[in-house]
């Protein structure tokens, strides 16, 4: 099951950030995400920018397995990827 939804991302700051902010909307913890860009992993003290992320973009999260997994909805747990698209003010 792949889950969909835009956000808005800010292209300066760090993915780490990212992913925390993430965290807070899906409840999937930013330890347990792995993001990719046109199938490269993402480095989490990049910025999207530097990935060559731009506006509306699409940018994969996959969660990790691990033993906080089990605190999630079983939803959260069937998910098997969520996609987010970027969206940026100029």
């Amino acid at each position: 099951m792949v889950t969909h939804f835009d956000m808005d991302l800010n292209p300066t700051v760090p993915v780490r950030q990212l992913k925390e902010e993430l965290a807070v909307q899906v409840g999937l913890p930013a330890s347990h995400q792995q993001w990719f860009f046109r199938n490269q992993l993402l480095n989490d003290e990049h910025t999207l920018e530097r990935a060559g992320v731009i506006h509306d973009s699409i940018v994969e999260v996959r969660p990790l397995p691990g033993p906080s997994r089990s605190a999630l909805s079983p939803a959260e747990l069937s998910a098997e990827a969520f996609t987010t698209e970027t969206t940026r003010e100029v």
